[in-house]
């Protein structure tokens, strides 16, 4: 409802995150929450407006054949999160631990998200 009204909405917000009701509300934290990379570096996306990024079902496996492709598997770190992660994304920490292919479904969320291969491991290289 309030889409189109992008000042009521920002004073809306701010006043929840300054109320501390953002988590109850189920509100992102408004600093620190996106990066991306620039100038070989993966740095804090300012001003960043999330309209949409879609489908959980869509985001959740992108983000682990990224883990994937980055060779970020430490099986430790992986099972702690499984402890948490919803049951039907349990199998993807299990490929991921023992480098089974994690299947791309690709990404149809907002284009400011999109960044090259090259981009992401030359910033992870800094």
């Amino acid at each position: 409802m309030l889409k189109n009204f992008p000042n009521i909405r920002k004073f809306i917000t701010t006043m929840t995150h300054k109320l501390q009701i953002n988590q109850i509300l189920g509100l992102n934290q408004i600093k620190g929450v996106y990066f991306h990379p620039e100038n070989g570096k993966i740095v804090e996306t300012k001003n960043y407006t999330k309209p949409f990024d879609g489908p959980v079902e869509e985001i959740v496996p992108c983000m682990f054949k990224f883990f994937q492709q980055i060779k970020l598997n430490d099986s430790s770190f992986f099972l702690k999160i499984k402890e948490f992660l919803n049951p039907k994304y349990k199998h993807l920490c299990d490929k991921l631990i023992a480098n089974e292919t994690i299947p791309d479904l690709g990404i149809k969320g907002n284009i400011r998200r999109r960044f090259s291969k090259d981009q992401i491991l030359k910033a992870i290289n800094n």
